[in-house]
């Protein structure tokens, strides 16, 4: 369910150039909740090959309105996700 914190920062890019501990939350979230990539794209409403250029560093930046859905995906809150991505 968005909320409004979502609407706050649709617009602001997350850079991927510091998404590696991004990268470990997914892939420890994909370990833990027996996931394929392409299903956690499902589950997220994401393209797998989004997930896909996620974990390979091949996106520039990230969709704040992404946020919440890989959370809902991964089963961690909003905020675990944010944290996994330093700020610029």
């Amino acid at each position: 369910m968005p909320s409004v914190y979502d609407d706050e920062i649709r617009d602001i890019p997350i850079w991927v150039d510091d998404m590696r501990t991004l990268r470990d939350l997914i892939v420890e979230r994909l370990a833990k909740l027996k996931l394929s990539q392409k299903e956690l794209a499902e589950r997220a409403g994401l393209k797998p090959t989004y997930v896909n250029d996620l974990l390979f560093y091949r996106k520039q930046s990230i969709q704040p309105r992404f946020v919440s859905r890989l959370a809902a995906a991964l089963q961690v809150p909003p905020k675990t996700v944010l944290d996994a991505i330093p700020s610029r």
